[in-house]
């Protein structure tokens, strides 16, 4: 029966936009697919790829911002200062639900139907490529000083 509450209220929550969490694995990520929320892998010491993957009702331009607050909070996790973004994407999922058609006579003669409507759903995948590095950021387009970046985007949400 508990299992069928925290069911019931993750989708009550869904209708919500995706907040800035933790995009998690088995179990909890069954139970917070509907939410989505950032995972990174890396590939080297200093090179990653970080994702966002957001729900129907969290806009690409809010996904990306998510996915460079985590490469900024990542880049200093791993005692870094700077990263370049060395490619990025956003994908968008499109997928529709038809609620169901009900009909209703109370007399035998007026009938009044309710329902029938499709509802259309674009998700947002931001993916970005970074590369960490220690020092100084250069002053060029592409590369950015983590704690700046990480105190401008945290002051924004």
């Amino acid at each position: 029966m508990k299992i069928i509450l925290v069911i019931f209220i993750t989708i009550m929550l869904s209708a919500c936009s995706t907040p800035y969490q933790k995009r998690e694995s088995g179990l909890k990520r069954l139970l917070k697919s509907y939410s989505g929320g950032y995972s990174e892998q890396m590939l080297s010491e200093n090179v990653a790829v970080v994702t966002f993957k957001a729900n129907g009702y969290t806009s690409k331009e809010k996904a990306h911002k998510f996915a460079l607050r985590r490469s900024a909070e990542l880049t200093l996790e791993r005692n870094y200062d700077y990263f370049s973004v060395e490619g990025d994407a956003i994908d968008v999922s499109v997928s529709s639900n038809t609620s169901p058609v009900r009909c209703t006579s109370y007399d035998g003669y007026n009938v009044t139907c309710t329902g029938g409507g499709t509802r259309t759903f674009h998700k947002p995948e931001a993916t970005i490529n970074i590369r960490m590095f220690k020092g100084e950021a250069p002053e060029r387009t592409g590369f950015h000083n983590a704690r700046i970046l990480l105190d401008y985007l945290t002051k924004e949400d």
